[in-house]
Formats: C-alpha cells, structure tokens, sequence
C-alpha cells in the first residue's frame, strides 16, 4: 500500500513538474509544448496480466490472472475495466460454476503535444479488482459455498499512451497487474 501512494505521488509530482518547466520554457521560446487534459474519445483493447494473484482460492480453483482489458477516456476522464471468466469444473443442477475476475479502474487523462500527430496522454488511476462466484443458472440451489463477492483488492497505478494521429499504443502498470492495450482515439 505504502508502494502505491508513493508511485503516484511520484507520478503527480513529475507531471507537474513537467508541467511547471513547460510553461517556464514556453515564455523563452516560440514553440508550444500543449499540455491539458485529454478532451478526446479514445477506446482501446488489450491484454492485462495479474503479477499478484488473490490470497484466496475458492474449492482449489484460482481466479484467472489473465485479463480481458477495455479502456475508455472521454472528456479528461479515464476508466479501464479489467475482466475474465472460467468455469470452476463443478455443475450445479446442470448449470456450470463460474469464478470471475473484475477490475474498475478511475482516473484523469491527461495529454502532451498537439493533436496534429504524436500526442503522450498519462492516465493516473485509483479503483479495485476482485473476483466472484456464479452458477450460469444465477440462483444458488445446490452451490457449495455462498456465491458473490470472495475478495477485494486495491488497485493504483498509471497509463501511459503514444498517441499517432488516431490509433492508441498504450501500457499500463498498477501494484497487481500491468499490461498492453490499442485502440482508436478521436479528438474533438
């Protein structure tokens, strides 16, 4: 935990430092550095992948680790959802089990350059993963256990993007899980 607050302290103390030079620089030179937020549409797919699994497992299965990844910014806002599902090999009535992994991740978007062809966007981000159990039937007639919700964690880390015109080449990086994304990016 103590590792998470002070990555994105760093993070929010090199931006605005970045920040801070920009504009010093700007008023001995001509050229413009543009730095705001990020007023795009960007949506972006990609891999994510949990270094840190859960602490738990549910019967001898783990939640899956390896991640379904979906980003959106929108405006100067940033929200990533992280998600997988796999059957746990336990049939209820007919109905297969289900573990599921979900991560909600919530953030400013910020850009660097213009939007006429390379442009950096920095994507900061606080939210949560988790997984859960299910049966495909969603009732609970015949479960082992209580389904919903087994555990919880934390998550904080940053995206960062280079931008090319219109298509997104991004990474990220968080204290359980990093991974790699593309996608399209419209300004307005």
């Amino acid at each position: 935990m103590k590792k998470v607050i002070l990555t994105i302290v760093l993070l929010s103390v090199s931006v605005m430092g970045l920040i801070a030079q920009t504009e010093n620089s700007l008023m001995k030179d001509k050229r413009k550095v543009q730095i705001g937020w990020n007023s795009t549409l960007g949506i972006s797919a990609g891999y994510s992948k949990m270094f840190q699994p859960f602490n738990s497992e549910y019967y001898g299965v783990n939640a899956p680790v390896d991640l379904i990844n979906m980003d959106l910014s929108i405006w100067g806002v940033y929200v990533g959802l992280d998600f997988m599902c796999k059957n746990t090999g336990y049939e209820v009535y007919g109905y297969n089990e289900q573990i599921t992994t979900l991560g909600m991740k919530f953030g400013p978007s910020i850009r660097i350059g213009n939007y006429r062809k390379w442009r950096c966007v920095i994507s900061p981000f606080l939210g949560f993963i988790g997984y859960s159990v299910s049966d495909t039937s969603n009732n609970a007639i015949g479960a082992r256990d209580d389904y919903g919700t087994k555990e919880t964690q934390f998550l904080g880390g940053c995206k960062i993007s280079a931008v090319y015109k219109y298509l997104i080449f991004g990474i990220h990086c968080s204290n359980r899980e990093w991974g790699l994304s593309v996608g399209v990016d419209f300004p307005y």
